[in-house]
């Protein structure tokens, strides 16, 4: 049979043999660009990790304008015990809608929220007008906001996930919607830096509602935006081949699920490989902040400053690593597993040496501190969670991805909160060894993962399973561009 007769056999699709085929740096590119909806997506990323950044780094400008006295140095804490415990909550409730209704909803809907929580903050009165009852109103709406907020991050990385024309892309195409995240956090503690230098001129509480306002406004882009947003291909394609529908939406309950022996063991590797992520997060930004303050005397200005560096340079290596892997995965023929277990033996481990000893040392260099910060912060997840998602079933996806970061983000921070607490208050910097004690759970969880196999990189993701299932698209966003 011609290549040409192939071609039309195929509904307008290339034959397996092509669709394996390896395409070009600049071909994939191209391809993740115009994935529909792929770089909306990001946004919505950016969204969630706004909201993050927005609340952990401004802790001081919060405080001061909703807290009581007493309770100003301790927002910092709060807020992040909140992020990692409410947080979680929702995202347990937004995974259910999201296999039972779809990705879209979900996030449409929360965009709507988080836009009106918003604003409702702009306009609670301060401390200073009403009390506690102004503090219980903004503690009230922080959490809300909170839970609202929940799992965004997770189901952009589904919706990017089910969008990927081939397994090996995944870890350019997951690292364009993560790095939403850190272009969040540039963001804000660009936008913060600058309206905290203007202190001198306005008040805590104008810089706070201005800062609000233009989150606001950046929501209701992202908010009307997402109206344009198309369901999950793949979501759409295992929905309307299920013969009973009403079945497929409900779907099955977690601990169904989790029944499947080979299922529950990739669903405790992923809980292994989450947990260390709080650990790290809280290393890199909660405690190191207060180190910035006792070691060199930083003010807030000083701090957003250093955090800035900090995210630009993770933003560099979090891309530079993913287009490494890309080129070995694709060109050198090495398991993305070998990858990932390099990097993440190297990097983060790296890294916590580096700040261990910064810690000890008489002199203390702020720019040898910022990398061991960039470098433990890096946790390859956007190249893992290419590998691990193969593994759950379309329906059942979300809920078993947003079930097992809430479970690793509460027992991570928990376990992290409590031990590193008491092991600073013996007058040393070993809580660090926390951090390294998660990070070999991690390394562990890598090494007994496997890597995937043939079939299921040929069936899973749009243009193979299409092509088995022969389904035409006519519409121009659904065509797999550039032959492969």
């Amino acid at each position: 049979m011609s290549d040409q007769n192939r071609q039309a056999k195929s509904y307008g699709f290339p034959t397996s043999a092509s669709v394996s085929s390896t395409p070009t740096l600049f071909e994939t590119l191209k391809t993740i660009w115009y994935t529909p909806n792929l770089i909306l997506i990001a946004g919505t990323n950016c969204l969630e990790w706004t909201d993050m950044f927005l609340f952990i780094h401004c802790a001081t400008l919060f405080s001061s304008v909703f807290a009581p006295q007493d309770l100003h140095d301790k927002m910092g804490i709060i807020f992040t015990s909140m992020m990692w415990t409410i947080r979680p909550l929702g995202a347990l409730i937004l995974g259910f809608y999201a296999d039972k209704l779809g990705r879209r909803i979900p996030l449409l809907t929360t965009a709507f929220l988080v836009m009106c929580l918003t604003i409702a903050l702009i306009i609670t009165p301060t401390y200073a007008q009403f009390g506690m009852w102004a503090f219980g109103i903004f503690m009230l709406i922080r959490a809300a906001l909170t839970f609202v907020m929940a799992g965004e991050s997770d189901l952009a990385t589904i919706y990017a996930f089910e969008s990927s024309k081939r397994y090996e892309d995944t870890s350019l195409t997951l690292a364009l919607v993560d790095s939403g995240g850190m272009i969040a956090g540039v963001l804000i503690l660009s936008m913060s830096t600058f309206l905290l230098s203007l202190e001198n001129y306005l008040s805590p509480e104008y810089i706070l509602r201005m800062l609000l306002a233009f989150l606001t406004i950046a929501f209701l882009i992202l908010f009307k935006n997402r109206f344009s947003l198309q369901e999950s291909r793949l979501y759409i394609v295992e929905r309307d081949h299920h013969d009973d529908k009403d079945s497929f939406q409900s779907s099955q309950k977690v601990f169904d699920l989790l029944k499947n022996k080979e299922l529950l063991k990739e669903w405790l590797l992923y809980c292994g490989l989450t947990v260390c992520y709080p650990c790290a997060f809280v290393v890199s930004y909660v405690y190191s902040q207060s180190i910035l303050k006792e070691k060199l005397n930083y003010s807030n200005i000083e701090i957003f400053s250093h955090n800035l560096s900090v995210v630009i340079f993770e933003l560099i290596m979090h891309f530079a690593i993913a287009f490494i892997v890309y080129y070995f995965e694709n060109k050198k023929n090495i398991s993305r597993k070998q990858l990932v277990f390099l990097f993440v033996s190297i990097i983060p481990t790296s890294g916590g040496i580096l700040m261990y000893f910064q810690l000890r040392a008489d002199v203390f260099n702020p720019y040898l501190f910022m990398m061991s910060q960039t470098m433990i912060l890096y946790m390859a997840k956007t190249i893992i969670n290419g590998q691990f998602l193969l593994r759950f079933p379309t329906i059942g996806r979300a809920r078993l991805v947003t079930t097992t970061t809430a479970l690793a983000k509460i027992l991570g921070f928990l376990f992290t909160a409590v031990l590193m607490e008491y092991l600073k208050a013996q007058g040393g910097y070993s809580y660090l060894l926390v951090f390294f004690g998660a990070l070999a759970v991690h390394i562990t969880c890598i090494y007994l993962s496997r890597e995937p196999t043939a079939e299921e990189k040929s069936t899973v993701f749009n243009g193979h399973y299409l092509l088995k299932k022969r389904i035409p698209l006519t519409k121009p966003e659904d065509r797999i561009i550039n032959g492969f």
